[in-house]
């Protein structure tokens, strides 16, 4: 099912426990991964301690106007987004910035970065780090 399948038929609740069930089956695989973890993770309580307790988290750091260009023409499956999307934006940096903040090892701002850029300054980082 996508998101907005999930979020209707079960609600936002169903997929934020899906959404932790998943964290916690692969951070329990004992190789060495990078772990994308949507943005709403930090809401779950144990979803925040789990990642704390976690080798390194790194959080890429986005401006409200630049997830507003980025999503500007590509949200319909976001259900969150619903509406206008740059309030929404907004409503949810603020609601979950201090618990990004809290699990977080490093903070990197991602506007106007490139990928490569990105991945430099996060091997540059965990290099110094290791």
């Amino acid at each position: 099912m996508d998101v907005r399948a999930i979020f209707e038929g079960h609600g936002e609740a169903a997929f934020r426990r899906f959404e932790f069930e998943a964290l916690c089956r692969v951070l329990d695989d004992a190789r060495a991964c990078v772990v994308a973890c949507g943005g709403g993770i930090v809401t779950i309580p144990l979803a925040r301690a789990r990642l704390r307790a976690e080798d390194r988290v790194v959080f890429l750091d986005v401006s409200v106007d630049e997830a507003a260009a980025r999503l500007e023409d590509n949200h319909e499956g976001r259900p969150l987004l619903d509406g206008d999307v740059r309030q929404r934006l907004e409503a949810l940096a603020a609601e979950r910035r201090a618990w990004y903040l809290d699990v977080a090892d490093v903070v990197l701002n991602v506007d106007d970065k490139s990928i490569e850029e990105l991945v430099g300054e996060i091997t540059n980082w965990l290099g110094d780090h290791s």
